[in-house]
């Protein structure tokens, strides 16, 4: 059975990404290069072919998302310490609909088409958090794959405002470490 779902209007930006040209923060660049590289000739990859050790500067922005038969679902797998520092409480193991975001139809709608056109997409625009906080946001979502036909999966890369200036050299590496361990986990 579809969810049915209405999308109100907004001021985010979205649009499929068809190269690394369409991807301007180098954050998020890096992750583009990162999951096309694992790509090795089909739609997108699979969860194991990408390892956290090889993107260590990059899992403080990282989300990781099960989708659900039909893109009607997704639980969030992991996040990141940006990610639940922006949205003020940890939401690993949450599903993506119930979050509290006043935005999260929109958002759901990115992470549906996602899924199920198996292609990356990319969002920019200001985004409202639980605690009623405006932050300008880029957000890139890209598809994974166990059996090449079916997105199961979704990895995104989530750049907030402050961030949208620093440079990856400035993470905390001891934070990072802990994020990799955690992945491994959860892998």
């Amino acid at each position: 059975m579809a969810l049915a779902i209405q999308v109100p209007k907004s001021s985010l930006y979205r649009r499929a990404v068809r190269s690394s040209n369409d991807v301007t923060h180098p954050i998020l660049k890096h992750l583009y290069d990162y999951w096309k590289s694992r790509c090795s000739g089909r739609r997108c990859p699979a969860r194991a072919d990408l390892d956290p050790v090889d993107i260590p500067r990059l899992l403080p922005h990282i989300l990781l998302v099960d989708t659900q038969p039909g893109a009607d679902a997704f639980r969030v797998r992991l996040a990141g310490t940006e990610v639940v520092r922006w949205c003020g409480c940890e939401i690993t193991g949450r599903e993506l609909q119930d979050l509290p975001n006043s935005e999260i139809m929109e958002i759901f709608e990115e992470y549906r088409q996602t899924a199920l056109n198996q292609e990356p997409r990319l969002s920019q625009g200001p985004l409202k958090n639980a605690f009623g906080t405006h932050k300008n946001v880029q957000r890139l979502l890209l598809p994974l794959s166990t059996d090449g036909a079916t997105a199961d999966m979704i990895i995104g890369g989530v750049i907030f405002d402050r961030s949208l200036i620093s440079a990856p050299e400035e993470i905390d590496f001891p934070q990072v470490s802990s994020e990799i361990a955690a992945i491994h986990r959860v892998g």
